[in-house]
């Protein structure tokens, strides 16, 4: 019973459920007629209202009528759905809802009903067993079923499809024309007046646009279709509205198009009497950028210092640099970014209008600036800037020295010149090498390297680089590689390197470096020869065109110049010749000189030798070349003449120095194999000796198989240093004054020691195995190489003392000659200048003065010769005696113009070149004897250097000379006293120094006569007057001071030696027959002995003792 309770129950509510659906279903199609038709009456209200334009009492009907008919229909169909067919008040009915289920569901039917009514009517006529069963079969069937579903939606869709088009129809009129009618009626109490005839549809309205941009304008007119109608507009700058007739188009409407607006403007539109209302565009600046600020950072490496640039955007700088980027906008930003070319872009930090960036260069690209200000407007066509990476050149490194390969030197150091550059600096710079050859040892497969200091900074330096090879004990023929490589500092990318070539660096062998030394030096006196050969023709010629120019025309021919331009050409070929010459010997010199191949002795005579080559190509000889080329451009044949005889004795000059070169040279060349043979001796005794301490030491066969090939090779050496030693005896062949017997001696003891066999001897003595006696012949050799070292140097030695000791005998008779004949000068020109023109002893005079130039004429011959055999005669003497040569010239025509005073004035013009010549070559002598050894000066010496004194002294006086002196003279002759006075004080302490040596010579008298004169001279400068008769004391003190260097030179103070009138002595050498007897030479040994007790200086005494000595010598080489 319970159960069939509770079916029926749940089965009442689920019929319930159906009824309340229908209920809400009925409602909800009500409403929605009812809203229909609210839009409905609105709809034609609003056409009616813009149709007619009623006034507030019919749109206020229309208001309320649109409002009460919806309401009472809608309460109507309210009361006949929900009380009449629903029965809201009396309930649902539960079998029409169970019929109205039955008749949705076939298989129902009425069965739901009829179960139902049973259970209504239990017991009254039926079983309840059977109600019950019936029952529950039907609610078992029926209990899936939700009967709320099964509500009918038909009117709820048929309420829709009329209503529902006619709300969407009420969007359209919302949006349309009829908007304005809608607002009419709602606002039905208020009064409108009546719109006009036309109404406008204007597009864009009132909008905001950037500067620049164009504004299309596009109107529609509703109420009519006017063919035409008025745009009407005004800008900021304009007073009133200017119209634009527009006509329709097309489409029936009208459009306008204003391009590039740069300023705001308010527009409208107007048809007759109707006009739009008014808009407005507002033009808005795009951003711009007023300011734009780089600061380029370079990289570290470079050195180089910030860069600041304005308004300039472009960047040019190195890789790796740092770039500050700053910019100014004309108003507040939103936005700023850079954007390269590559499509990568970076933001600025920005600060109301100003931005800052900073990136790092790498690489060529351009870039631009995009901003934003607040507004999201952006910045118009920006400028397009590059970036262009400045290449970090490659570093340059050249080798200045060695440039190409070289063999080493004597001192195992190579100086390593380079030129580095590089535009930023360097990191490093290394010298790589390796021994790429050796005979005894394992060459190197790769480079080794060493760091060579260098300035890091620097962008520009040589660096010297001393190599000292010694720590590769490196023997002959070993060749070492090497090449320098330098590092720049670019750490952006990488430091790039630039090398050198490679250098091939060789131990030469010592027969090598002497072979190459004799080759250049023979190819060099060959040149020399040739040079001097083509000097004698080009003289030939110089005469021959002399002679040619000698005519009466002014101006020369075509064919005269021709010969000349051709002849000054071969004079400048000649020129050329000597230079190259010049440059060879220079070679030679360097390279023997680099090796310590030469001795101090003979390396000096190689630079004296070169002094004479710039005598040869002085500017002298220049500007004669410029002179004649002057000369033919102007074609005078006066100039030409006297040009020609500038450049035929510069020639002649050329000539005879050659001449004197070639001599001078194969005299050095001579020294040089004496050298050679010297430095040969010391190389195998030093060898020698070495083989001999391994030959001691030597245990196994290999060891002496390799000793023997080096005493074998040894052998050889010995076998070379003969054939050099014959080379030697040739040359002083073809040389005088050269000691051919000792050479010959030489060889001669050479051949005697055996050296060769001694060798051989020992080699086989290794090869044997008897070490003992092998080193006692190896210790032979050792000796016997001393023996000949020292007499090789004992000869080169007393070659060069012999040749020392006969040019200074030489160079004193050519003085004592000149200061005779200085002497005989003064004599003539005091005898001249007492003399009238008329005077008949001026023929006299002149005669005594053509003896005079034939006198000095035998002495310049003299020094001709002595210059072919030392470099002591200087071209500065040769000059001062030619000098002297042309003053008695000028003197003897003087006098046959009978002109005494000129004559007397170049009489002393020629004692003065003869006492400067014999000063001179006191000088030279001076040297010779502080290069000898002595060390402390001579009596010559000091005299010879107060003499010079006077000589200036003299000179400066005679410049202070006529008229009245002014104060600033008068102190200049204040000082020239005070010098006059010393020159008294340090003659009178060398007179002192004489008469302490116990001598009361004509010397002592001389010094004393000159000490008298100077006292005056001393007065009268203080006084301050100088006349005639001081200059002339002052001539006769220098006169007398160089009479006392004579008397030394003629030994002329010996002890308790009486006074005696002057007389001519002939110096002449002692006669061969004082050398040939035994008597003789006991004569000679006499005069040595009181010689020396004549209490000369210990240098001069010395001197004396050679002298004599080598006249011994002579003997015995001649017997």
């Amino acid at each position: 019973m319970n159960q069939i309770k509770n079916y029926k129950v749940d089965l009442e509510k689920r019929l319930h459920g159906l009824y309340f659906k229908q209920v809400l279903l009925s409602l909800l199609s009500v409403s929605l007629k009812a809203a229909g038709l609210f839009i409905f009456l609105i709809l034609m209200f609003v056409l009616a209202e813009s149709i007619g334009h009623f006034n507030s009492i019919v749109r206020s009907l229309f208001f309320f009528s649109s409002i009460l008919i919806p309401a009472g229909y809608l309460l109507f169909n309210f009361y006949k759905e929900l009380v009449v067919e629903h029965h809201l008040f009396s309930g649902p009915n539960y079998e029409e809802l169970a019929m109205f289920v039955g008749s949705k569901i076939d298989w129902i039917k009425d069965d739901l009903k009829n179960a139902y009514q049973l259970v209504n009517s239990k017991g009254q006529i039926h079983s309840n067993e059977l109600i019950n069963a019936a029952f529950n079969e039907v609610y078992n069937k029926s209990k899936s079923i939700k009967f709320s579903s099964l509500a009918d939606n038909d009117k709820i869709y048929s309420s829709a499809k009329i209503n529902l088009p006619i709300m969407l129809l009420s969007f359209v009129f919302l949006f349309s024309p009829f908007s304005q009618s809608l607002n009419r009626v709602l606002n039905y109490k208020t009064e409108f007046i009546k719109p006009p005839k036309y109404s406008f549809s204007v597009k864009p309205g009132n909008v905001r646009i950037t500067k620049g941009e164009d504004v299309p304008i596009k109107i529609k007119v509703f109420g009519g279709t006017p063919d035409e109608l008025n745009f009407n507009i005004k800008r900021e700058s304009d007073y009133q509205f200017e119209a634009i007739k527009l006509r329709r188009d097309s489409t029936g409407n009208f459009s306008y198009v204003i391009g590039s607006v740069v300023q705001s403007f308010d527009y409208f539109v107007q048809v007759g009497d109707v006009q739009s209302k008014t808009y407005s565009i507002q033009v808005i600046d795009r951003p711009v950028i007023k300011g734009i600020d780089l600061t380029i950072t370079p990289p570290s490496y470079s050195g180089l210092p910030k860069r600041v640039q304005k308004d300039n955007g472009n960047i040019s700088a190195l890789a790796g640099a740092n770039v500050n980027l700053k910019i100014i906008a004309d108003k507040p930003l939103k936005e700023a970014k850079i954007i390269f070319s590559d499509s990568t872009k970076k933001s600025f930090d920005l600060f109301n209008n100003e931005g800052s960036i900073d990136f790092t260069i790498s690489k060529n690209r351009d870039y631009f600036i995009s901003i934003k200000d607040t507004n999201d407007i952006a910045n118009a066509n920006p400028i397009l800037y590059s970036i262009n990476i400045i290449p970090d050149s490659n570093p340059f490194i050249e080798l200045l020295n060695p440039r190409e390969d070289i063999l080493l030197g004597e001192t195992d150091v190579v100086p390593i010149l380079s030129k580095i550059s590089d535009d930023y600096g360097f990191k490093k710079l290394l010298l790589m090498y390796k021994l790429s050859q050796s005979n005894f040892k394992l060459v190197d497969s790769t480079f080794r390297s060493e760091p060579i200091k260098i300035v890091r900074n620097k962008k520009e330096q040589e660096i010297l680089y001393e190599w000292d090879l010694s720590k590769l004990a490196l023997t002959e023929n070993d060749v070492v590689s090497f090449y320098l490589i330098v590092y720049d500092n670019d750490y952006v990318n990488g430091p790039k390197t630039a090398k050198t070539k490679i250098i091939n660096i060789r131990v030469p062998t010592l027969d090598e470096l002497f072979a190459q030394a004799d080759k250049k030096g023979e190819e060099t006196v060959e040149d020399l020869e040739e040079t001097f050969k083509e000097a004698e023709k080009l003289k030939d010629e110089f005469k021959k065109l002399a002679n040619e120019l000698k005519r009466k025309e002014q101006k020369v021919n075509w064919e005269e110049k021709e010969k000349l331009e051709q002849t000054a050409k071969k004079f400048e070929e000649l020129q050329k010749k000597i230079e190259d010459v010049k440059k060879k010997i220079d070679d030679i010199q360097k390279s023997l000189e680099e090796n310590k191949l030469l001795s101090p002795e003979t390396l000096e005579k190689y630079n004296e030798l070169q002094k004479l080559f710039d005598e040869l190509t002085s500017e002298e000889m220049k500007k004669a070349m410029e002179q004649m080329q002057n000369s033919l451009s102007q074609l005078n044949r006066n100039q030409i003449q006297q040009s020609l005889e500038n450049m035929k004795f510069n020639e002649e000059m050329i000539k005879n120095s050659l001449e004197r070169t070639i001599n001078l040279l194969k005299r050095i060349q001579i020294e040089q194999k004496l050298d050679e043979l010297i430095k040969r001796t010391e190389e195998i005794k030093k060898k020698q000796e070495e083989l001999k301490n391994k030959t001691q030491e030597a245990q196994s066969n290999a060891e002496r198989e390799k000793l023997a090939k080096e005493q074998n090779a040894l052998k050889k050496e010995l076998q070379r240093l003969k054939e050099e030693m014959d080379k030697l005896q040739d040359k002083m062949n073809e040389v005088k004054d050269m000691p051919k017997d000792e050479m010959a001696k030489t060889k001669e003891e050479f051949e005697k020691q055996k050296n060769e066999s001694l060798s051989e001897e020992s080699k086989e003595k290794i090869q044997s195995g008897d070490m003992k006696s092998a080193s006692q012949l190896q210790q032979q050799i050792v000796k016997n190489m001393q023996q000949m070292k020292s007499r090789l140097s004992q000869m080169k030695k007393g070659m060069q003392m012999k040749n020392q000791i006969q040019t200074m005998a030489d160079m004193m008779k050519i003085i004592n000659e000149l200061l005779e004949l200085s002497k005989k000068e003064e004599a003539l020109k005091n005898k001249t200048g007492k003399l009238s023109g008329n005077s008949p002893q001026l023929g006299k005079i002149a005669r005594e003065e053509y003896k005079q130039i034939n006198s000095l004429n035998k002495v310049i011959n003299k020094a001709v010769d002595l210059s072919q055999k030392t470099f002591a005669i200087t071209p500065e003497m040769g000059k001062a005696m030619g000098m002297a040569r042309n003053e008695m010239a000028q003197a003897i025509s003087e006098m046959q113009n009978r002109n005494s005073q000129l004559g007397a004035k170049h009489q002393n013009g020629a004692m003065k070149y003869l006492n400067e010549a014999a000063q001179q070559m006191q000088n030279s002598m001076a040297n010779m004897m502080n290069q000898s050894g002595g060390g402390m000066m001579s009596l010559m010496q000091q005299m010879q250097q107060l003499s010079q004194r006077q000589m200036n002294l003299n000179q400066l006086t005679k410049m202070m000379q006529g008229g009245k002196l002014t104060m600033e003279q008068m102190a200049q002759m204040q000082r020239l006293a005070k010098e006059q006075e010393a020159l008294k004080k340090s003659l009178e302490e060398l007179n002192e120094e004489i008469k302490k040596k116990g001598s009361k010579s004509k010397l002592t008298g001389n010094l004393e006569k000159i000490l008298d004169e100077m006292k005056e001279v001393v007065k009268g400068m203080n006084t301050g007057k100088i006349d005639d008769e001081l200059i002339k004391k002052q001539d006769r003190i220098l006169s007398r001071m160089l009479d006392a260097q004579r008397s030394i030179n003629e030994r002329d103070y010996e002890k308790n030696r009486e006074s005696v009138a002057g007389k001519e002595f002939n110096l002449n050498s002692p006669p061969e027959e004082l050398l040939k007897t035994e008597e003789g030479r006991n004569i000679l040994r006499e005069r040595l002995m009181k010689a020396i007790q004549a209490g000369y200086a210990k240098d001069y005494e010395e001197l004396i003792r050679k002298y004599f000595k080598e006249l011994e010598n002579i003997y015995k080489e001649e017997k």
